[in-house]
C-alpha cells in the first residue's frame, strides 16, 4: 500500500512539472454568476506553433498586439464547435491575457440554455501540434464531466445530463 502511494505521488510531483508542457490547454466550460464561459489555459509556445502553421503566411512578429490578440481568439472561435441539444452554439466576447509562458482566455457564451439534455464538443484547437492533448472541465454546480482530447478521439467529446449527472454517450443517443 506504501508503495502504491508513492508511486502515486511520484506521478503527480512529474506531472506537475510539466505544467507548460506546449502540447497540453486546458478548458473549463462552466456558469459565472448566472452566465456560461469557456476559460482556456494555453501553453503559449504551443499556440505560437499552431497559429503559425495555421497562418503560413503571416508575419506574427510584425503584428500590433491588438491583431495578434484577434488573430488568436478568431482561431479558438473557428476550432471550437459547441452544440447543445442539437443547436450550434457560439462562443462570444471575451478577454485574453497573454503571458511568455501561459495564455488566458475566457470567452462568454451568452446563448448557452441554462436547462439542457446533451452536449456536443469538437475543440480542435492547436491540432496542428503533434500530439496535442486538451483537458476539458465541463462543470455545471455540482455536477462535473472530464475528458481528454486529442487526435485519438477526433477531439470530440458528448455527454448528456441524466439523473442529475452527466454521462458520456457514446453514440449519438
Amino acid at each position: 500500500m506504501n508503495k502504491l502511494l508513492l508511486i502515486i505521488a511520484l506521478v503527480l510531483v512529474f506531472s506537475s512539472a510539466k505544467a507548460h508542457n506546449p502540447n497540453t490547454t486546458s478548458v473549463v466550460i462552466s456558469p459565472q454568476k448566472g452566465i456560461w464561459t469557456a476559460h482556456f489555459v494555453i501553453s503559449q509556445e504551443g499556440a505560437n506553433y499552431a497559429l503559425a502553421r495555421y497562418h503560413p503566411d503571416t508575419d506574427f512578429s510584425s503584428l500590433s498586439m491588438d491583431d495578434y490578440k484577434k488573430y488568436y481568439i478568431d482561431y479558438i472561435k473557428a476550432h471550437t464547435k459547441l452544440s447543445v441539444d442539437g443547436n450550434e452554439i457560439a462562443l462570444g466576447s471575451g478577454g485574453i491575457k497573454l503571458g511568455n509562458h501561459q495564455t488566458d482566455i475566457q470567452l462568454f457564451i451568452p446563448s448557452f440554455p441554462k436547462a439542457f439534455t446533451s452536449v456536443d464538443l469538437n475543440l480542435s484547437i492547436f491540432e496542428e501540434n503533434e500530439q496535442q492533448h486538451t483537458v476539458v472541465r465541463f462543470k455545471d454546480g455540482d455536477k462535473e464531466f472530464r475528458k481528454v482530447l486529442s487526435k485519438k478521439n477526433e477531439f470530440s467529446l458528448k455527454f448528456k445530463h441524466a439523473e442529475g449527472a452527466f454521462e458520456e454517450r457514446i453514440n449519438s443517443d
